[in-house]
């Protein structure tokens, strides 16, 4: 499980992140006590020894740079807080890209550094919209803004309710490469 807050609304110390398993438990449960009675159990049965806090970071935009044959991908490029699953569907997608760009290489069909290139440009592209995504969903989740957050959680439900404006705000970009069907 992950509780996920600012350190002052989840009672933590601003600045330490070292504090005892048993102290996060009491908090995170002091947190958690009027959710539906599975969560407090859920909490109340962890091992104090496997809970660490742990701060929400980004990674920066970066220019890019001169590719060579050692390239990045996912966390090594462009880390994002763990929501929504950006984090693992866009390292997944980094490697469909790359991947696609060594076979083209393999076969003669694009010279190896040029492919390397185009997985680049387009890898920063992307892999840095999902981290500005993931961060504005985290701000939207962890805001102490009781109006902000009470809007935030209405266009998600609304989204949830009208595909039309789940689409809108949830469009999936075209796949940056064409992929080939497996053979049978």
């Amino acid at each position: 499980w992950v509780l996920i807050g600012t350190p002052d609304a989840l009672g933590l110390h601003p600045t330490t992140r070292d504090q005892p398993g048993s102290e996060l438990k009491r908090l995170a449960l002091a947190r958690v006590e009027r959710w539906h009675p599975c969560v407090p159990w859920l909490v109340g049965e962890s091992d104090v020894k496997s809970l660490v806090s742990v701060p929400l970071s980004a990674s920066q935009r970066v220019a890019a740079w001169q590719t060579t044959t050692v390239t990045l991908l996912g966390d090594a490029i462009h880390t994002m807080p763990p929501l929504q699953g950006l984090g693992g569907n866009t390292a997944l997608r980094d490697a469909a890209v790359l991947c696609h760009a060594l076979v083209e290489a393999d076969r003669g069909q694009t010279p190896l550094i040029p492919g390397i290139h185009a997985y680049e440009r387009a890898m920063l592209d992307y892999g840095f919209e999902a981290v500005d995504r993931s961060v504005r969903a985290s701000t939207g989740i962890t805001s102490s803004n009781l109006l902000a957050r009470l809007a935030f959680r209405s266009v998600l439900r609304v989204a949830d309710r009208l595909p039309r404006v789940h689409r809108l705000l949830f469009a999936r970009p075209a796949p940056a490469v064409p992929f080939e069907a497996a053979p049978a």
